[in-house]
């Protein structure tokens, strides 16, 4: 062999150690493409991570995506949703926050109307204040309550539109432990609380307070988006939802993709190195029903 071909073939062969997507492959069962490492040096975003695996990008993503999001909605687990114990009233009647008298008025009171909570009867009608309501809440919930919140809420990557839609403010984040602390008032959204946890890894504690206390952090969040957070409003159906995903993914130049259902939104999350981008598709504006819980 001359010397000639011996530096052609090391050449080759440091070539192909070198090639991003030689390891991988892609996890489509439908994908048609080669997965030799020969491919175009142009095609630079070979492969995207989406739910723990590697698929080809775009064709296979967008198929994968696609093919999820038009899933009949499924069901979150029974073990996301915690149980409540004891009626509120009940509850409220045991602790001494209320008189049988008061209870049977407000439970009157709310039967006429046809509609809302006890716990808002009972305010309406100046029978309990906010904070007995509050703390017989959150022994109903098993959880704490933070009769004041802090003034500086905590810097996290939720976006702030979820914050208003799902009523709860991040009071507390610990960088190192990865724990993130959530305010409600009147109820708890676990099924968000689980959306969260799975989106940015990490794990949430939920606590409750006053409706005021919880609309004052709200407004100091006020109706702007965090940097980085897309709003969406007027999406036609899912094939536009994935396009535009995949157009996000392709101008960051991403290497992974997070989706999932999170209240009432569509969350996606781009992934890009240390950036990353929060694309938000209010569901009930997609000409689509049901979209499964991702």
């Amino acid at each position: 062999m001359n010397m000639s071909s011996l530096i052609a073939r090391v050449r080759t062969k440091e070539i192909a150690l070198r090639w991003p997507g030689r390891s991988k492959k892609c996890a489509s069962p439908e994908c048609a493409r080669s997965h030799t490492p020969w491919r175009p040096v142009a095609d630079e975003m070979d492969y995207v991570r989406f739910r723990g695996a590697e698929f080809c990008f775009p064709k296979c993503f967008s198929r994968e995506l696609l093919r999820l999001l038009e899933q009949p909605s499924s069901r979150v687990p029974a073990a996301c949703v915690k149980p409540r114990r004891m009626p509120l009233g009940l509850l409220m009647l045991s602790r001494g926050d209320l008189t049988e008298q008061q209870l049977l008025q407000a439970l009157s009171a709310q039967k006429n109307a046809g509609s809302g909570k006890i716990g808002e009867w009972l305010r309406r009608l100046q029978l309990a204040g906010e904070y007995e309501i509050a703390a017989a809440l959150a022994q109903q919930w098993s959880c704490p309550l933070m009769r004041t919140l802090p003034t500086r809420l905590a810097d996290c990557l939720v976006p702030a539109t979820l914050f208003r839609a799902l009523r709860m403010a991040p009071v507390h984040f610990s960088t190192r432990e990865r724990v993130l602390h959530l305010a409600f008032a009147g109820s708890i959204a676990y099924k968000a609380l689980v959306a969260i946890e799975q989106m940015l890894e990490l794990k949430t504690k939920a606590c409750l307070t006053t409706e005021q206390e919880l609309a004052d952090a709200l407004n100091r969040i006020g109706y702007r988006q965090r940097d980085g957070e897309k709003l969406f409003q007027n999406c036609r159906d899912m094939t536009e939802v994935v396009g535009i995903i995949c157009n996000y993914a392709r101008a960051l130049a991403a290497r992974e993709i997070r989706c999932l259902s999170c209240g009432q939104f569509l969350w996606a999350r781009i992934l890009a190195g240390a950036q990353c981008v929060d694309l938000l598709f209010p569901q009930q504006n997609i000409h689509r029903e049901g979209i499964s819980a991702l």
